[in-house]
């Protein structure tokens, strides 16, 4: 059989079973003797048929044999392929023109029951939404394979061009030349896949965002999310979705009534307010929200209400005045969650956190309700660093660093603690957030923040299947763009518990608070870090909070060596200190040295580079430096700013 045919025999065999070769590169080279010379020889010895269009290959020189070492890449795991269906929004024919069409042809509801408004509402803004951008049935293999339309044209094409080739009708002739199609169309796809994985690179690889950038990275490696979730309690397995929901909300909902056991009655009041909003105010609030394309629990992209509300700002000013008057809606305030494992086993529901999802329409009020806080400056205080423009944790840090270093250099030692809270933002109580608001916020206002946490519900979704309604009569709703600056509200008064002394710095970015104490004897520090903590832990539980004293960090700062640094008793819980500790992320040591953070960022920076190397497979040089802004961006403050 002479190679030509056996070629033929290996295509139209591929063909056939769905496969397609993937080495066409030279892997076998030998010197021989012909006719008398010495020459070399070279052939693409090796083939490798895979039904995997995603699958990558290596051809890389081995330096100890005349074969060369073939790598392959493919997420093929087993014989058994369970094709899924996945639903992608075509957004082609969207724009917000053509929005403005589709609601110029009907008119905007006015109605008096806010439930039925808000209903009407988000009808019509659906309606709009699934005219403009048609779901998509995408089939295919893998749950996190390339989705691109012209893509799926071209596999379709592949597919009615496989389907003519094994009729048997079909002559040689015509075999031969749908082959040559086939194959050519293989190596588009293939092609196609690789430059669509590079725009996807592309668009995250503004220079500004190492998280999005990271997260893309992860899914061209193919780490996948937890898709279907297995629990087991009471050495009883639960692998239903209706099942595995119910357990969530049920833990989530009885971990909060735990913690919250003793409040009693939440005693505050929820009246209409005088507040209005004018359409300069809905625009700005617009403008300021992100274009994203993922539905709230109202089915509804952010990127639509985005268009919607500076198309209609006049509008909707008069909407969300008149809620303000009359009530929320109701479906503002449930909020769906999904859990998301954090770490350990993934079977324990212990390890999972929730992550709510609200209805995109109550984000834009929450924004506008946002800004009117804004405008009244910085009422949670200057020590918070947290949700606030210009302020960062880089900033917190560099105030830590700034205190300890200043007085280090004078001299003095520091003494450093941060209280462990446990689900501080879910143990918020409104009553004692409105006594904290209450003098310095104007009622019209105050009004339609209280209502906002008033009455709350959530479920828990797991699939297309959701728990039975849960109550929530405390927490800022995590999720929500008002809760984080609610939270930060909630703390404010902690300067002025502690007291207002030159030497105590406090510290605070959302939840994580960082107390510094400076003295020149060590025994004044450990005795004033006593006091200090215990003022600290009591006025933490007056105003709901729950600590774990066992689990407060404690760490002494010297220019001299730390032989044997006290211990401190808080409560009859010893705590004692560390040589490091980590403040959001950054690891200080006792001497104001880094050399345990350096340490941290060189196995940072292997495995960067690592990545970077997967990368260059992937990306043109423009797109690599593009991408080292975003990688750089993560550790080279830390490196400029405490080198």
């Amino acid at each position: 059989m002479n190679d030509s045919k056996m070629k033929d025999d290996l295509d139209h065999w591929a063909i056939d079973n769905g496969l397609m070769q993937l080495i066409n590169e030279t892997t076998w080279r030998r010197i021989i003797t012909w006719n008398g010379e010495k020459t070399e020889r070279e052939s693409t010895l090796d083939l490798i048929f895979t039904n995997d269009d995603h699958a990558q290959t290596w051809v890389l020189d081995n330096m100890t044999s005349d074969h060369n070492l073939i790598l392959v890449r493919s997420s093929v795991k087993s014989t058994e392929v369970l094709r899924q269906k996945i639903v992608r929004r075509d957004w082609r024919r969207y724009h917000p023109l053509s929005l403005n069409e589709k609601l110029s042809l009907g008119s905007m509801p006015i109605l008096d029951d806010k439930d039925l408004l808000i209903d009407e509402i988000t009808t019509m803004l659906q309606k709009a939404y699934n005219e403009l951008c048609p779901t998509k049935v995408i089939r295919t293999n893998r749950t996190d394979a390339v989705i691109d339309q012209n893509l799926e044209q071209m596999k379709k094409k592949r597919k009615r061009l496989r389907k003519a080739f094994n009729k048997p009708t079909c002559t040689k002739k015509r075999k031969d030349k749908l082959a040559r199609k086939i194959e050519n169309l293989n190596k588009s796809i293939k092609a196609r896949i690789t430059s669509t994985r590079k725009e996807q690179l592309r668009t995250k690889m503004d220079g500004k965002n190492p998280k999005s950038f990271w997260h893309c990275v992860s899914n061209l490696e193919g780490k996948k999310k937890l898709s279907a979730i297995t629990l087991t309690e009471s050495g009883i397995t639960y692998s239903k979705d209706a099942d595995v929901a119910e357990l969530f909300a049920d833990f989530f909902n009885s971990k909060v009534a735990d913690l919250s056991n003793n409040y009693g009655q939440l005693d505050y009041r929820v009246g209409p307010s005088n507040l209005s909003f004018t359409d300069v105010e809905i625009l700005k609030a617009a403008k300021m929200l992100k274009p994203k394309l993922c539905s709230g629990e109202d089915e509804l992209p952010m990127r639509l209400v985005k268009d919607f509300a500076i198309l209609c700002p006049g509008m909707l000013a008069y909407y969300f005045t008149n809620f303000c008057k009359v009530g929320l809606p109701n479906r503002w305030k449930t909020a769906v969650i999904t859990p998301l494992h954090k770490s350990g086993d993934k079977q324990s529901v212990k390890q999972y956190r929730p992550i709510s999802n609200l209805d995109s329409l109550s984000k834009l009020f929450e924004k506008v309700l946002l800004n009117r806080l804004e405008n009244l400056g910085e009422m949670d205080g200057k020590h918070q660093h947290g949700f606030k423009k210009d302020r960062s944790t880089t900033t917190a840090m560099l105030e830590i660093q700034d205190f300890v270093a200043s007085n280090l250099d004078s001299g003095k030692v520091v003494g450093t603690y941060s209280l462990d809270l446990s689900a501080a933002f879910d143990l918020l109580r409104p009553d004692v957030l409105y006594q904290t608001l209450e003098s310095s916020l104007p009622s019209e206002l105050l009004n339609p923040i209280m209502d906002f946490l008033s009455e709350r519900n959530f479920q828990v979704q797991i699939g297309s299947t959701r728990s039975s309604k849960k109550e929530l009569k405390v927490g800022c709703v995590q999720g929500s763009i008002l809760g984080p600056r609610l939270f930060t509200l909630y703390m404010k008064n902690l300067p002025a518990v502690l007291g207002n002394d030159a030497n105590i710095n406090i510290t605070a970015y959302a939840d994580d608070t960082y107390i510094s104490i400076a003295d020149s004897l060590m025994l004044e520090v450990k005795r004033k870090l006593e006091k200090i903590m215990e003022i600290h832990d009591d006025y933490l539980l007056s105003i709901g909070m729950r600590t774990n004293v066992s689990k407060t960090e404690l760490i002494y700062f010297s220019r001299k060596p730390l032989l044997d640094a006290p211990s401190i008793l808080v409560k009859g819980t010893e705590i004692r200190p560390s040589t490091t500790m980590k403040i959001l992320g950054l690891k200080f040591q006792n001497n104001l040295a880094w050399d345990t953070q350096f340490d941290s960022l060189k196995k940072k920076a292997r495995l960067t580079f690592a990545k970077i190397r997967y990368l260059s497979k992937l990306i043109d040089l423009d797109g690599m430096k593009k991408s080292s802004q975003s990688i750089s961006l993560e550790w080279h403050i830390m490196l400029a700013n405490y080198g």
